[in-house]
């Protein structure tokens, strides 16, 4: 296999792996940070059926951002200190979902 096919495979595998494995958010593999869309996020926070759920705390966040990067850690630490206390906490990716994102004045 030549040098180019083989960077090209790797691009590839590695692209795939990053989806696979929870490239679709900075939080997708948190369970206590729940990975919003613009469709859950209305039907879970805005249409809020939950009666345990009484507040939402959610980040818009762009995943190229280095300030979004650093607040990840101390985001996950919310979640989990917050669990079972009626506080959910979420993250919308601002890039996927910028309409939604500029309905509540973030920008990209």
């Amino acid at each position: 296999m030549n040098r180019s096919l083989r960077v090209d495979c790797l691009l590839l595998a590695a692209c795939f792996i990053s989806w696979f494995t929870g490239g679709l958010g900075f939080y997708s593999s948190t369970p206590t940070v729940v990975d919003l869309s613009a469709s859950t996020f209305k039907s879970q926070v805005l249409d809020n059926t939950d009666s345990q759920t009484q507040v939402w705390i959610v980040e818009f966040y762009a995943p190229w951002c280095g300030h979004c990067k650093n607040l990840a850690p101390a985001y996950k630490k919310v979640g989990d200190a917050l669990e079972g206390t009626g506080v959910k906490v979420a993250a919308v990716d601002a890039t996927k979902y910028e309409t939604l994102a500029a309905k509540y004045g973030v920008q990209v």
